[in-house]
């Protein structure tokens, strides 16, 4: 079994990547449902997982570079 040895580096640059994903997908999505008065959670859940799957792929990709592996392609591979 590989085990993963995260920098700390990796992980917070990763967990930064999550905040500004996750503030750019929320802000206009909350703004324009406060505005039509109805909150739609799914859809804010559906942008907190879209940030999440952005900030796995960054981290990948740097861990990837780190190590000089395939991982340095992220998720999506291409």
């Amino acid at each position: 079994m590989t085990k993963f040895n995260f920098n700390k580096d990796v992980l917070l640059e990763a967990l930064k990547e999550l905040g500004r994903v996750a503030l750019i997908a929320a802000l206009p999505i909350l703004i324009s449902q406060f505005e039509t008065g109805k909150v739609d959670w799914r859809v804010i859940g559906i942008a907190g997982i879209v940030a999440v799957l952005k900030a796995v792929d960054k981290g990948l990709h740097l861990y990837g570079v780190e190590k000089e592996n395939s991982l340095e392609l992220g998720l999506t591979r291409f």
